[in-house]
């Protein structure tokens, strides 16, 4: 009876040792699996900024070039580059001229520049209807709905246009296609990014067919001649900076807001404060920049091994 007694408290003893060791083993596996299918990122220092992007048809104030004489045009300078008013800016060699005789014969035609500004050596077609002054006080929509008639510039025909001058210290000035006029006021600054500029832009004119405003910039817009129609971005809200992370990070235990990180190997959650958010990231504060994150956390990984993981 007492050898059969001792048999069972081996076997029980053998069993619960069973147990503590099948439930070790489930929980390094666990830890281990959970670890690899984890996924990180680092918080970084950046900011979270609210634009909305619009159609903008810029104007500037341009100067179309003709020649009197059909013939090969030869620039003396490059685009973008800046002439005098009254400075000679190209030649044409009128048709039938004999070759060689481009440089200083009675033959060549000079081309002057109609005013102080840029030249560019193409033309859009638009410069002729496309002004300030159509802008403000003709159909808008009659005017953006009209077609450039491009023109072969080189070789230039009798009457035909050679290039053009833009007056680059006057201020630029654009349609700009709008979602909506809701508080936009005429008198009221806008801010606009373009291209990577960040320019500044006040409302002179507003239109509900078709539906957007008339803007006129501080300054002289980069770009605005080689693309006159162009997607640009409505700066709608001023920027928030702080540390930023992906907004999968977020975790919620009840109302509050938090991430789970890496702190000595091992996850831990951390409460945060959100500062701002966009659709794909979280400027927040309460966790310093190059803290490791999850970027997909579940219940139950705090306190598991990292595993010395990386993004």
């Amino acid at each position: 009876m007492k050898a059969k007694n001792l048999r069972l408290k081996h076997l029980l003893w053998g069993m619960l040792i069973l147990a503590v060791l099948f439930a070790s083993g489930l929980w390094f596996y666990r830890s281990v699996l959970i670890g690899r299918l984890l996924a990180f990122a680092y918080a970084q220092q950046g900011e979270i900024g609210h634009g909305v992007k619009v159609q903008a048809t810029f104007v500037n104030r341009e100067y179309v070039i003709y020649s009197k004489v059909a013939g090969k045009v030869e620039f003396l300078g490059t685009d973008g580059q800046r002439f005098r008013r009254g400075d000679i800016v190209a030649k044409v060699r009128p048709e039938g001229a004999a070759p060689g005789t481009m440089n200083g014969s009675q033959s060549d035609v000079a081309l002057i520049a109609p005013d102080g500004g840029l030249l560019f050596r193409k033309i859009d077609g638009y410069e002729t209807f496309l002004t300030a002054e159509n802008l403000r006080g003709t159909n808008l929509a009659e005017l953006l709905s009209e077609k450039a008639i491009v023109r072969e510039t080189d070789p230039v025909q009798p009457g035909g246009a050679a290039g053009k001058i833009v007056n680059n210290l006057v201020p630029t000035e654009a349609f700009i296609e709008m979602p909506s006029l809701d508080n936009l006021v005429i008198g009221k600054s806008l801010r606009f990014n373009i291209t990577d500029q960040l320019q500044t832009a006040k409302i002179i004119l507003k239109s509900e067919n078709p539906l957007g405003i008339v803007v006129q910039f501080n300054q002289f817009v980069d770009g605005s001649v080689q693309n006159r129609r162009q997607e640009i971005v409505w700066v709608s809200q001023p920027s928030v900076k702080g540390v930023i992370i992906p907004k999968s990070s977020l975790w919620f235990h009840g109302e509050e807001q938090g991430v789970y990180v890496i702190n000595e190997g091992v996850i831990q959650y951390r409460k945060v404060n959100i500062l701002d958010q966009d659709e794909t990231q979280v400027c927040i504060e309460g966790l310093a920049p190059g803290m490791l994150v999850v970027t997909n956390p579940g219940k139950g990984i705090e306190g598991l091994s990292a595993g010395g993981k990386k993004p």
